[in-house]
């Protein structure tokens, strides 16, 4: 389990990152709980979520967020935070909370190398469980996308959770996961 960060403990971006300029603002909490605070934001009619808090929190002089799209991609966004007085908000987001067990993870790696990512928004479900993952298409390019529904079931020495094909398959099979990031 890995607590991601794009930031290191000096406010830095991370080795290895790379971050673009943009524009935007913020509504508040991400849709996925993280391990540390991040907010859901907004670049035009784009979604940005998880967009990562500095650790002292958004300063106030030049509100800044840092936004990914996920743990193991180079870039991510630096999202200079401004008003929308059309749909009022302010500059400065609310405060935002991180979890610190966070029941739905930000991304999971399977154990046969397939990255997933939250599914944000509205989704459907396949009885009970909600499709709360969307995954690459993994090294294996020929066996299609998979989805992930419900949640990391923990009580076994290897974690699991329910997968199914994008195709339209409504029958869930457990699949071992390998890595999650919150």
């Amino acid at each position: 389990m890995t607590t991601w960060n794009p930031l290191r403990a000096d406010g830095r971006l991370r080795p290895g990152l790379r971050a673009l300029s943009a524009q935007g603002y913020c509504i508040g909490e991400a849709a996925v709980l993280l391990a540390t605070p991040a907010q859901r934001c907004f670049e035009r009619s784009r979604v940005r979520d998880p967009c990562f808090e500095p650790a002292g929190g958004i300063d106030p002089v030049d509100p800044i967020v840092l936004c990914a799209g996920s743990p193991w991609r180079h870039a991510v966004v630096r999202l200079h935070l401004i008003a929308n007085a059309r749909i009022r908000r302010p500059a400065l987001p609310p405060a935002a909370f991180g979890a610190s067990k966070p029941e739905l993870p930000w991304a999971i790696r399977l154990a046969g190398g397939r990255r997933c990512v939250y599914a944000d928004g509205t989704t459907t479900a396949i009885g009970t469980r909600r499709l709360n993952y969307t995954c690459d298409d993994g090294p294996n390019h020929d066996r299609g996308r998979l989805d992930l529904y419900g949640t990391v079931d923990r009580a076994h020495r290897t974690w699991r959770i329910h997968a199914a094909r994008h195709s339209g398959d409504r029958r869930l099979r457990p699949v071992v996961v390998a890595h999650i990031w919150r």
